[in-house]
């Protein structure tokens, strides 16, 4: 799969489940999404910071 294509069918996923998750109806702090990666889900640290970057960049609403 080309890269177009593979970046239009992950904003695809997005799109669709986005409002089925934690991370965009503002219901979690970031707080609470690092702890959880963190430390329930056994994340690094590295993989958490990304992890939640990338939420950040796909539109996350995190309660503040």
């Amino acid at each position: 799969m080309i890269k177009a294509e593979f970046k239009r069918e992950n904003k695809k996923i997005i799109d669709t489940y986005k409002d089925d998750t934690a991370y965009f109806d503002g219901s979690m702090s970031k707080p609470e999404i690092y702890e959880m990666l963190r430390y329930r889900m056994k994340f690094g640290e590295a993989e958490t910071k990304v992890i939640i970057a990338a939420l950040n960049l796909a539109g996350a609403k995190f309660r503040i």
